[in-house]
C-alpha cells in the first residue's frame, strides 16, 4: 500500500481514509463480507441495522448503545464464517457518525468532536469504551428504510428477498469482489440470520420505537437460529 499524505489536506483525513475505505477493502480481500450498515451486541449476539445513507443507522446504533448494547460497526460491517460455518460480526473502527440534528434530539453533544470528512452535516464520536471486545455470532438482520406519512411499518423479510436486500447493501469499498465468495456469505448471511424490514416514517423521530422493535425481535426463541450451526446454506437459484 502506497499512501502520499501531501495530497491530503491534513492527517486526520488521512487516519479517515485509512480506517475507512482501506480497511474495508483489506477485510474484503480477505474473503469477508462487507455490508454498508452498523452493528451491536448483547449476550452473545448481534444484530446489524443495514440501509442506504440516510435511513438512520447511526442513530439507531447510538439509540441501541443507550440501551445497553456493545457497538460493534458503524458505517460497514465486517462477516466473517467461523469454521463451524456461521457468520460472527467483527469489532469495527471504534468511531460513529451522527449528524448534528440527530444529536440535539439524542441530547448529544458534538462540539468537541472533529466534523467528518466527507459528510459536512456530520461529526465523528469516539466509541472506545462502548465496544464489544471480540467477534460475535450474527442473529438478527434489519434492512432499515425512510418511508411516508408517520406510521412506523415492519414486517419481515424471507427467502430470495432476504439475499435481494443484503446484495442491495454491499459496501463495495474499492475492491474488485470475488463473486463465488460474495454469493456464498451472502447466502450464508441469509440462511443463518432473523431478518426483518423496517420502514420509519419521515413525519416523526422514532429512534426509541425502532429500538423497541429490534429488541423484541432479538428476544425471540428463535432469533438467529434459522439454520443449524455449520449448516451452508444456498444462494436462491441454486442447488447442490
Amino acid at each position: 500500500m502506497k499512501v502520499d499524505p501531501g495530497s491530503l489536506p491534513e492527517a486526520g483525513t488521512l487516519a479517515f481514509q485509512l480506517l475507512g475505505l482501506v480497511v474495508a477493502a483489506v477485510l474484503r480481500q480477505r474473503g469477508h463480507l462487507i455490508i454498508h450498515g452498523a452493528a451491536a451486541a448483547a449476550q452473545g449476539r448481534a444484530l446489524l441495522v443495514m440501509g442506504d445513507s440516510g435511513a438512520g443507522k447511526s442513530t439507531t446504533l447510538h439509540t441501541l448503545l443507550a440501551r445497553g448494547y456493545a457497538m460493534l460497526s458503524d458505517n460497514f460491517t465486517a462477516l466473517r464464517r467461523r469454521p463451524d460455518g456461521a457468520l460472527e460480526v467483527l469489532p469495527g473502527v471504534p468511531r460513529m457518525s451522527l449528524t448534528r440534528d440527530s444529536a440535539r434530539r439524542l441530547g448529544t453533544d458534538l462540539s468537541h468532536h472533529p466534523k467528518h470528512p466527507n459528510a459536512p452535516q456530520k461529526n465523528m464520536l469516539p466509541t472506545g469504551t462502548r465496544m464489544a471486545p471480540e467477534p460475535v455470532e450474527l442473529a438478527l438482520v434489519c434492512q432499515l428504510r425512510s418511508g411516508q406519512g408517520d406510521r412506523l411499518l415492519v414486517r419481515a423479510v424471507e427467502g430470495s428477498d432476504k439475499f435481494v436486500a443484503l446484495t442491495r447493501c454491499l459496501y463495495v469499498g474499492g475492491v474488485q469482489h470475488d463473486p463465488r465468495v460474495t454469493m456464498d456469505m451472502l447466502a450464508a448471511a441469509a440462511g443463518q440470520s432473523s431478518f426483518i424490514q423496517i420502514e420509519r416514517p419521515s413525519g416523526r423521530w422514532c429512534p426509541d420505537d425502532i429500538v423497541e422493535v429490534l429488541l423484541r425481535e432479538m428476544a425471540k426463541p428463535g432469533a438467529g437460529a434459522a439454520r443449524p450451526a455449520g449448516e451452508k446454506s444456498t444462494p436462491p437459484g441454486n442447488s447442490g
